[in-house]
């Protein structure tokens, strides 16, 4: 949802506008792997080619120290999820049972807690549920954080689709 709220705001993700979960593999597969020369060169790419970009990885944070020194201006937007909804997902798409799916998530939320307080950039932290709720508000907020001019609010928020059909289908591991 966030990330296509700022493709619509004009912020380029690094996917196409039409992209049903807005991650840019390419850029993630680089972090992942810790290949620093290319990313370093595909970074370098981005920041000249855009003023201002960004892209969604969930869980980047533990890769945060390969990427930040390189990334101009580098900015956090972390979405919290509400646990059951987390977990039950994950049981859908990832095929986990359901307690396995609940430590998962709360394992992830206290490294999101730690980078947190150790983080020394820009943070906005939003609540998908809430942000849903208010998607004016929440588009408005992200237009400011990431200075997007405000005119483009409506657009943002007309793009929110909430359980949008393919979403959890196109997050489902590929079985090779």
């Amino acid at each position: 949802m966030i990330a296509k709220m700022l493709t619509a705001g004009g912020i380029f993700m690094g996917v196409n506008k039409h992209s049903t979960i807005h991650e840019d593999v390419h850029l993630a597969n680089l972090i992942e792997t810790e290949n620093t020369d290319m990313l370093k060169d595909f970074i370098s790419k981005r920041n000249e080619n855009h003023q201002i970009w960004g892209f969604k990885r969930p869980l980047i944070i533990s890769k945060a120290n390969i990427f930040e020194n390189e990334v101009r201006n580098p900015r956090y937007i972390i979405v919290f999820r509400d646990p059951l909804a987390v977990s039950m997902r994950n049981m859908k798409s990832m095929k986990y049972p359901f307690k396995l799916a609940l430590d998962t998530y709360f394992s992830q939320m206290e490294l999101v807690r730690e980078f947190i307080r150790k983080n020394r950039y820009p943070i906005l932290l939003i609540s998908y549920e809430k942000a849903l709720l208010d998607k004016r508000f929440t588009a408005s907020q992200l237009a400011y954080f990431c200075r997007i001019a405000p005119d483009k609010i409506t657009q943002m928020v007309d793009y929110v689709i909430p359980n949008e059909e393919g979403y959890l289908e196109s997050t489902r591991p590929k079985m090779e």
